[in-house]
């Protein structure tokens, strides 16, 4: 699989980096899902895609378990 992303998966990740930043720790996929106007599953499918490219790291037993690669 590539390490390229989607413009969707470069806008999630970016908002997670960012989101990290300014907070001191990791949205929610409930979160993730309101800013980009989609489901909590959408959220998720696109986290999934971002872990598997190398992007993230999620800690699936935790909430806000979202770190940067």
């Amino acid at each position: 699989m590539g390490t390229e992303l989607t413009k969707r998966q470069d806008e999630v990740f970016e908002f997670v980096k960012s989101f990290i930043k300014k907070n001191g720790f990791a949205p929610t996929m409930a979160e993730i899902g309101e800013s980009f106007d989609v489901s909590r599953q959408q959220a998720w499918n696109v986290c999934i895609s971002l872990e598997r490219k190398g992007k993230i790291r999620h800690d699936f037993d935790t909430n806000r378990g979202i770190t940067i690669a």
